[in-house]
């Protein structure tokens, strides 16, 4: 395939609301972006960035975890 060299901004301003919404769940789908990102419109600080990143890959291993760090973390969000 043939590559061809093309600004997000000469496409992105011709796009429908729908298509828009079909590109932020492919790259969500893709993991360039989580839910979180598109939450919020501030920069992150680097641990806020790390903190949400470490949430990201829990919830993604949720099937994975033990019963016991299931407690832990059930334990840990009740504080809050």
């Amino acid at each position: 395939m043939p590559y061809i060299d093309v600004s997000i901004d000469d496409i992105y301003w011709d796009l429908s609301e729908r298509e828009k919404q079909e590109l932020i769940d492919k790259l969500k789908q893709d993991g360039y972006l989580t839910e979180r990102d598109t939450e919020y419109g501030e920069k992150l600080s680097v641990l806020q960035e790390l903190y949400e990143e470490n949430l990201e890959k829990i919830r993604k291993a949720y099937l994975q975890i033990s019963a016991e760090d299931t407690e832990l973390i059930n334990q840990i969000a009740k504080r809050y």
